[in-house]
């Protein structure tokens, strides 16, 4: 998390999980948060909002009940911090982590965003290798506009902006930062 060991703490830092599905990534990402911060200084700074297309996986999300299967591929001592057992196998979301995230429906090939502010931080992972190299330009570009100046795109393994060296600069694997200068911004 380099931005966030880097970033102004008078801000409130801005995270975007885009493609979040089911909410695993999110959730993930706020018990990393916690750890960091602290609970108690969490919601003062940091906002996360995560997005899908799919309403059932929004609705998945909200609910935040997970099979062990997925929960115990987390570090150990996360699952009796933030999971409560629910039946056979099943676990579910405690509440501080579930007030946490913004859960919204949206299209991320739709013409804009509905957005006021930019993020420091956008996360989309594995949804990009879905789209033609048109739309994946396209996303990028309003990826680009809607990231803090040095801001950071996360992005799947499998996936690569190689193409991109305008918009993004390569950190590490999975991990570029908005390049400063950009024709048009």
């Amino acid at each position: 998390m380099p931005v966030i060991k880097s970033y102004n703490p008078t801000k409130k830092i801005r995270i975007w999980s885009a493609g979040c599905a089911s909410g695993e990534e999110p959730y993930q990402l706020a018990m990393e948060l916690i750890d960091f911060f602290g609970y108690s200084q969490l919601k003062e700074k940091v906002a996360v909002l995560a997005t899908d297309i799919s309403t059932e996986a929004l609705m998945q999300a909200r609910q935040g009940i997970y099979t062990g299967e997925n929960v115990f591929n987390l570090p150990p001592a996360y699952v009796p911090k933030f999971f409560l057992p629910k039946g056979a196998n099943q676990y579910v979301v405690k509440p501080m982590l579930k007030d946490f995230i913004l859960f919204k429906r949206l299209n991320l090939i739709r013409a804009t965003f509905p957005f006021k502010n930019r993020f420091h931080v956008i996360i989309c992972r594995n949804v990009m290798i879905y789209f033609d190299q048109p739309t994946k330009d396209q996303l990028l570009e309003k990826f680009y506009q809607f990231l803090e100046p040095g801001g950071y795109l996360l992005i799947g393994h499998s996936e690569s902006l190689m193409q991109r060296d305008k918009l993004f600069k390569y950190v590490q694997p999975s991990i570029y930062q908005k390049a400063l200068k950009h024709e048009g911004n």
